[in-house]
């Protein structure tokens, strides 16, 4: 099955060591191909799990996956497996839809996957921090960046592939109040659910005249367990997409 010919990392680390995010996208990922490592954790003393755009990530203080397995998740939501986290996944957003379809990307915004736990009662994670500085950092220098959409032809039949690391972010609060990149944390065994956007034109998908517009946005949505067989979730998009 062809792919979209792009690749494209959402990863923002500059010099100035802004938070990155877990996200990478690759149209030409084979199956079998691991994913990225996750971001390297950031020591600080003040934790708050509740990113700024209301997301929540998910706790890893127990004293050992097991435990916060045991903890943090219900008894519906858990998935038993020997294996240690991270679990990173690769999504492959499959277009059977018969035409092409469009995914928005922008380096100022989340637009990868929204990826919410059975244990948080599916609130979506905190996997995408932006320009978010760490709490470490006495000043928080913003990195020029050109925030427009651009638009990724996906044809029908073809997959538009993102990896996750599988790690969420924790927030904490600067000196100055506003909100900071604490550390990442793992996200542990079990149920969750991935939605992912898109669009049946090029236009609506770039936003030309409004970044942030949701017209002629269509959502698809799909649950997985994590660890996920051979790290690999496919996600088929229909022409059932909705609103």
């Amino acid at each position: 099955m062809s792919r979209a010919a792009a690749s494209l990392s959402v990863l923002m680390v500059a010099s100035c060591h802004h938070a990155s995010s877990p996200y990478a996208i690759d149209t030409n990922v084979p199956p079998d191909s691991g994913a990225p490592d996750g971001v390297e954790p950031i020591p600080a003393d003040a934790r708050d799990s509740r990113a700024p755009d209301g997301t929540v990530s998910i706790p890893s203080d127990a004293a050992s996956p097991a435990q916060a397995d045991a903890i943090a998740t219900p008894a519906s939501c858990r998935v038993e497996t020997t294996r240690p986290p991270p679990y990173p996944v690769e999504f492959a957003f499959t277009n059977q839809t018969g035409s092409t379809i469009y995914f928005r990307t922008n380096p100022c915004m989340a637009s990868g996957p929204a990826i919410a736990s059975c244990a948080s009662g599916y609130a979506p994670l905190a996997t995408y921090a932006g320009f978010t500085c760490s709490c470490s950092m006495p000043n928080c220098p913003q990195p020029g960046v050109a925030c427009f959409n651009n638009a990724v032809a996906v044809a029908a039949g073809a997959s538009y592939t993102l990896r996750w690391a599988g790690t969420t972010f924790l927030f904490g609060k600067a000196p100055g109040g506003q909100a900071c990149v604490d550390r990442t944390a793992e996200a542990a065994a079990g149920r969750y659910r991935v939605s992912m956007t898109y669009f049946l034109n090029e236009a609506d998908a770039k936003g030309v005249t409004n970044i942030y517009s949701t017209v002629g946005a269509k959502t698809v949505t799909s649950e997985f367990a994590l660890p996920a067989p051979a790290d690999r979730v496919t996600v088929p998009i229909t022409n059932d997409g909705g609103p």
